[in-house]
């Protein structure tokens, strides 16, 4: 199975799971401290994520490192991404995770790539641009993408909106090639 629908799945698993959305941020803020701690350190990350490594080890080493007085559904679910060799979904699941939240709070979560950090204003106009066009409260979350030229691109999780100058030049490419 494809790794993103693996990792929409427990995403979606953590959400329903949840109590209510303050335990599922709480979980969101826990895994990412988790994911940071495990790619933070190179060569644990290729440990815990090496398959000829026995599962109880990994265990161990997770548990020891990045489990401390973390919640009963967090260590089940790093425990089964240990058990299917999945530890490196972690970035994947997170992503989906907060999309479900958002959803679950009836907010519209958009991830804006962009060469540089946008000015508090831009997201401001941005942000309400957005809440009128779809009629709900907006989550701007801004990824600066160095490679890119210029211009925004916007994911809205079921679209992309292209609006970078290297998307513009593609559809120029595209135009003059057909």
């Amino acid at each position: 199975m494809e790794e993103r629908a693996i990792a929409k799945r427990y995403a979606r698993a953590l959400v329903y799971d949840a109590e209510k959305t303050e335990q599922a941020w709480e979980i969101y803020r826990e895994l990412t401290g988790i994911w940071e701690i495990l790619s933070l350190d190179e060569r644990l990350g290729q440990l815990v994520a090496h398959p000829n490594i026995n599962d109880s080890i990994k265990e161990e080493i997770v548990k020891k490192v990045a489990l401390k007085n973390r919640s009963s559904l967090l260590v089940r679910l790093l425990n089964k991404l240990i058990e299917r060799n999945r530890l490196f979904i972690i970035p994947q699941i997170l992503g989906y995770l907060e999309r479900e939240i958002c959803r679950e709070e009836g907010v519209l979560l958009v991830v804006v790539h962009s060469a540089r950090e946008l000015s508090p204003e831009i997201k401001e106009r941005l942000s309400a641009a957005l809440k009128k066009k779809f009629g709900m409260e907006v989550r701007l979350k801004n990824i600066v993408d160095s490679s890119l030229i210029g211009g925004i691109s916007l994911d809205l999780g079921d679209r992309v909106l292209n609006g970078t100058i290297s998307g513009k030049l593609q559809k120029l490419k595209q135009a003059l090639i057909d």
